[in-house]
């Protein structure tokens, strides 16, 4: 199965830019990771969305924002945690 352009770039971020470009530490690589793995979820159970044919152009900012509050109200995140998730967005969108 071909990736979509949104398992590519996810892919690129984690494993070539924040190693490469920023100099993440393995910590903050695995928080952005984890981050991301809550979203796919996100998106499998709560919005239908089949993570295997994401594309980009199907995520808007309105999930974004319902996967804000998902966190905060399923999982009780707290605001760092949040705000990690938030630093995560412009991939996200």
């Amino acid at each position: 199965m071909k990736p979509t352009d949104y398992s590519y770039y996810l892919t690129g971020f984690l494993s070539k830019f924040l190693p490469g470009e920023i100099g993440a530490s393995k910590n903050t690589i695995a928080s952005y990771r984890d981050t991301f793995i809550l979203f796919l979820r996100f998106l499998k159970d709560e919005k239908k969305i089949s993570v295997e044919k994401l594309t980009l152009n199907k995520i808007t900012k309105s999930i974004v924002m319902n996967y804000l509050d998902w966190t905060e109200d399923k999982h009780q995140c707290s605001t760092s945690t949040r705000n990690v998730t938030i630093s995560c967005s412009p991939l996200i969108l």
